[in-house]
């Protein structure tokens, strides 16, 4: 039986954190060319990392759900759905949703209302 001290879990945590950021920055790089050249490589970095620990206070933690979130945080700004008239924020403040229905709402809403009324 393999068994893991809590430095090595610590690391292999953060390495697979590490390269999340990494597959994330080409990602979005690709996606949003203009506004992640804007930021800048360190900046667009740090608004991932930060990104992932909002994500999650609103339980948004599958890879994908990650990524859409974080299209989201480069398209209108790092404090995306913090402010009270935000239209976001009655999603991910819905606790009766889980991550993946948060995205699937904020997605319908952008795609079906926002873009809609364009």
């Amino acid at each position: 039986m393999l068994t893991l001290r809590q430095e090595q879990y610590d690391s292999l945590r953060q390495t697979a954190l590490d390269a999340f950021v990494a597959k994330m920055v080409h990602h979005l790089g690709e996606r949003f060319p203009e506004e992640c050249e804007r930021l800048g490589e360190a900046s667009l970095r740090s608004l991932i990392r930060g990104g992932i620990e909002r994500g999650a206070e609103h339980g948004i933690s599958d890879e994908n759900d990650v990524c859409r979130w974080l299209e989201y945080l480069v398209r209108f700004g790092p404090d995306f759905g913090c402010d009270s008239q935000s239209w976001a924020r009655p999603f991910l403040l819905d606790n009766g949703m889980d991550g993946t229905r948060k995205m699937n709402a904020l997605d319908d809403y952008y795609l079906f209302v926002l873009t809609l009324e364009k």
